[in-house]
């Protein structure tokens, strides 16, 4: 009895180090970061694991187009949004959301989810609160790594999304 209870412990400590070396491993090729915005009462915190490009073909090639992707690496990219506000024209409840993209050449579509805490695969449509599409503008060089930033708007902001040589500009207002 004592040896299957030694066993069953050893097995326990080896998959916990395991799952852990794994998360370890993965946050170092994509480590956790943020994006803040806060003013006039307005705050958005994006979260979110920031990929690199390693002289790969992203959009239409790692990320094929018309596929959803999940803005970012590892765990679901989420935004946190203070008060009620309109997204590309569309309301949106303040709140905690997922953040999924599906990207095009011309247009991508913001999809903001309900499912939070989820990992980036872990992704149903059923749960989508609400989809924007933006344009998409070229960069004029590559951005090795997948940033989200803002800009203040006269009554809001506008959230920034680039990576290679893609940008889009999502209105919060």
């Amino acid at each position: 009895m004592k040896k299957i209870l030694i066993i069953i412990v050893s097995l326990i400590v080896i998959v916990i180090a395991v799952y852990f070396g794994f998360l370890t491993f993965t946050k170092m090729a994509s480590p956790e970061t943020s994006a803040q915005f806060d003013k006039n009462g307005l705050k958005i915190g994006v979260f979110y694991s920031q990929p690199s490009k390693k002289e790969r073909d992203i959009f239409g090639g790692l990320l094929p187009y018309g596929k959803v992707w999940r803005a970012g690496a590892n765990e679901a990219t989420e935004i946190e949004i203070s008060k009620d506000v309109a997204v590309g024209g569309s309301a949106l409840k303040a709140g905690r959301y997922s953040v999924f993209i599906i990207p095009n050449q011309d247009k991508w579509t913001i999809i903001f989810n309900k499912s939070i805490g989820i990992w980036g695969t872990q992704y149903d449509q059923e749960d989508d609160i609400l989809r924007v599409d933006v344009p998409v503008s070229e960069r004029p060089e590559v951005l090795e790594k997948l940033t989200f930033s803002f800009q203040e708007a006269e009554t809001g902001a506008d959230m920034s999304i680039e990576w290679d040589k893609a940008k889009v500009l999502v209105p919060i207002r």
